[in-house]
């Protein structure tokens, strides 16, 4: 399957198995957005990733279901298709 040019948030995505697949979607050129609910963490993985797009951090808490929306309420055109 290609990833390349494709859009993926991940959930979780500030620590394990959510930050691995964060970082192999973005390794194979995927559009990556990742999401939990602190910072720190997902802008580590957003800094552990050096390439090309640049992984985006987004605070949400999928409990909260406010919180939950943001990243796709926020008008981004990262989040505008969401394909994976």
């Amino acid at each position: 399957m290609e990833l390349s040019g494709k859009t993926a948030v991940v959930t979780g995505g500030g620590t394990g198995i959510g930050r691995a697949i964060a970082l192999s979607l973005a390794d194979h050129g995927c559009r990556v957005a990742v999401a939990g609910r602190r910072m720190a963490p997902l802008e580590e993985v957003a800094t552990a990733h050096s390439g090309q797009p640049p992984i985006l951090a987004h605070v949400a808490d999928v409990g909260n279901r406010e919180m939950a929306a943001g990243p796709f309420s926020r008008g981004d055109a990262l989040c505008a298709q969401l394909p994976i």
